[in-house]
């Protein structure tokens, strides 16, 4: 037996800002998964009601792990099983409720875990499908529309440095191409990735060489 399953959902909903969902599910022992830098956000619940450790601290409610330049880790304990909802760098910033400054790279929402906490029990019990489903509707409840309107320009900056080959002069040809001032794109980075422009252009480099590195057939984008 594999020391941990996962099992991967497309979302059926929100698919501009949600890019996957996953499940991982332990045997018998307990398994460290390692999250390395990534320009996605992941909001990590644990299913089961012995939590989950992130970062090696030990966590009853749900995680959001932002835009990060450095390694995470979640280790999902023995007979239990996480979930996590993989959204677009862009996409956190859709979810008023639970969009949060993640100083240290990660966060917990008090919307978000009251939310959880009063359905944890019933959530702990179902199937995966059901939890997917479940997980889903949370997320529905929160989204804003609006506010993803709000996040265009970074999203549209996003698809630049993915679909660009590494020039040195790709934020400048970005700024030129939509007639947008670098401050103006400064300040909706910061807002939206809780990054500088040129911190994310570096992390989104680094992810095409891993991703070339390991040669995975999963689409970057």
């Amino acid at each position: 037996m594999q020391p941990v399953e996962i099992k991967s959902y497309k979302p059926q909903c929100l698919t501009n800002v949600i890019e996957r969902i996953w499940i991982a599910k332990a045997s018998h022992t307990a398994t460290n998964m390692l999250i390395m830098p990534t320009q996605f956000v992941n909001i990590v619940f644990p299913l089961s009601k012995d939590g989950m450790l992130f970062n090696g601290e030990h966590y009853h409610t749900p995680i959001i792990q932002g835009v990060i330049l450095k390694p995470n880790s979640v280790e999902v304990l023995p007979n239990t099983k996480v979930l996590s909802v993989r959204l677009y760098c862009y996409g956190l910033y859709a979810f008023e409720a639970i969009e949060c400054c993640y100083a240290k790279g990660f966060c917990t929402a008090k919307e978000l875990t009251k939310i959880y906490q009063k359905i944890a029990p019933e959530l702990h019990r179902a199937s995966c499908t059901e939890q997917v489903a479940m997980v889903t509707r949370i997320m529905e409840n929160f989204y804003c529309e609006e506010r993803e309107a709000n996040a265009t320009l970074v999203k549209q900056f996003y698809r630049h440095l993915v679909e660009t080959h590494d020039t040195p002069d790709t934020i400048e040809a970005f700024c030129k191409q939509t007639n947008i001032g670098y401050i103006t794109l400064n300040r909706a980075a910061a807002k939206i990735l809780k990054q500088t422009p040129k911190k994310f252009e570096r992390l989104i480099k680094f992810r095409k060489s891993l991703d070339n590195m390991v040669k995975t057939n999963h689409k970057f984008t």
